[in-house]
């Protein structure tokens, strides 16, 4: 269920940082885009499973890209595309905001933590808006969990800014760290130039440059690996 890549030659004397991304990564944010998505359209009369809904939802769901685009330029984008959808980016936002109550608790994912933390210092390094994102651990049960959330919207900087992984690391070392993300530009590139050790969560296994030290289909796979 993963491959390794070199080892986490991590120093036993000291506290392991573990920076961990949050949608896709903590968090089922695709599973709850995709449900916000068909309950937006239901509330402007549209059956989502229509040949003209399934059109809309594959159109607004490459245009989101995983929540990888710009905010803006993707509420302009829709809004341009289906004014029956939104009548202006800033409507949208609004409705996009909505997005944390379609997310389920994640118990697991908790517990897992949890355990971690007995060993690992966990600290959340994400994009966002920062309303939006602490919305997400609370309805999720991950919140209160962290030393430390950096997020994008608080912090000024946004990944793949190297700052905002410096800042979550404070004064401890890039070697006594580990990076987890799902996103091979924002998340392992730019920990890996700063010497921090990677955990690649992707599905499907696609090929990567540089390569993380590990890769894994799901994050409940990674006590696995850290142990």
């Amino acid at each position: 269920m993963h491959w390794w890549h070199g080892r986490f030659a991590l120093p036993e004397c000291v506290r392991h940082v573990l920076l961990l991304d949050l949608d896709n990564t903590l968090v089922e944010r695709d599973v709850a885009f995709a449900r916000w998505l068909v309950d937006l359209l239901a509330r402007r009369g549209m059956d989502a499973a229509s040949a003209q809904g399934v059109r809309i939802m594959e159109d607004i769901a490459a245009r989101d890209d995983h929540a990888r685009n710009d905010r803006d330029e993707f509420c302009r984008h829709v809004a341009s595309r289906h004014p029956d959808i939104a009548t202006s980016p800033q409507a949208l936002w609004r409705e996009l905001s909505r997005l944390p109550d379609f997310l389920e608790p994640a118990p697991a994912v908790r517990e897992m933590l949890q355990r971690l933390s007995r060993k690992w210092s966990l600290r959340v390094v994400s994009n966002g808006s920062g309303d939006i994102q602490r919305r997400k651990m609370m309805k999720t049960g991950l919140d209160g969990l962290f030393d430390g959330i950096w997020i994008s919207g608080e912090q000024g900087m946004e990944k793949p800014d190297l700052e905002i992984f410096r800042g979550a690391l404070g004064g401890d070392d890039p070697r006594t760290a580990v990076m987890v993300g799902d996103d091979p530009i924002r998340d392992i590139r730019p920990a890996r130039a700063l010497g921090i050790a990677t955990v690649h969560v992707e599905p499907s296994h696609r090929d990567l440059q540089p390569l993380p030290n590990a890769k894994i289909r799901n994050i409940l796979q990674l006590e696995e690996i850290l142990a």
